[in-house]
């Protein structure tokens, strides 16, 4: 990848994080900071997206773990996020901020997917293992507290919600296939 595009992808990155920031500020601050890393999303990957290209632009060495957190939660969220805010708007009503995030939401998803099939040699298993599993276990939480989308007005019908646990596990399995299939083709 051309590195002027490298450099407008971590700006952007860095501004919707920031501007994620901003706009969720008045969530977060009433959820304990012990929480953030099970509820918080649309500040997370677009900062650990701007840290992996920066690392890529400059040529040094990536943390494994933050790698694999960043290329595979992103594209997790980025696919979960076609269902997520059209199931939102059919519980909700429609909104442009929804329309909207699900650009923003499948743009980042868009990068971590690129990073995810474009540099195979940077996705270690042992990250994968931990970052699959730390989604597996938000999405329980997700599905049993109702906190798919922290800013979330009401609580969705059942099977909305059973719905949308199903197509998020769904995208995992189809994940963790792939990345069991990556691995011991490039060990062989």
């Amino acid at each position: 990848m051309k590195k002027y595009i490298i450099k407008i992808l971590i700006a952007v990155d860095v501004i919707w994080m920031v501007s994620a920031l901003i706009y969720d500020y008045s969530e977060l601050i009433v959820r304990p900071f012990y929480l953030w890393p099970i509820i918080i999303i649309c500040p997370l990957y677009p900062a650990l997206l701007a840290y992996i290209w920066y690392k890529v632009d400059a040529g040094k060495k990536i943390n494994r773990y933050l790698y694999a957190l960043g290329t595979i939660g992103a594209t997790y969220f980025g696919i979960s996020a076609l269902l997520f805010y059209p199931l939102a708007m059919a519980q909700e009503g429609f909104t442009w901020l929804s329309v909207g995030a699900i650009f923003w939401v499948a743009f980042y998803g868009a990068q971590g997917a690129y990073l995810f099939w474009s540099q195979k040699n940077r996705l270690y298993l042992a990250p994968a293992v931990v970052t699959i599993t730390y989604l597996i276990i938000k999405l329980y939480f997700d599905w049993r507290y109702y906190s798919f989308g922290y800013l979330m007005g009401t609580q969705w019908h059942s099977s909305t919600r059973n719905l949308m646990a199903g197509f998020q596990l769904f995208i995992l399995f189809i994940m963790i296939v792939l990345i069991f299939r990556r691995h011991y083709s490039l060990t062989k």
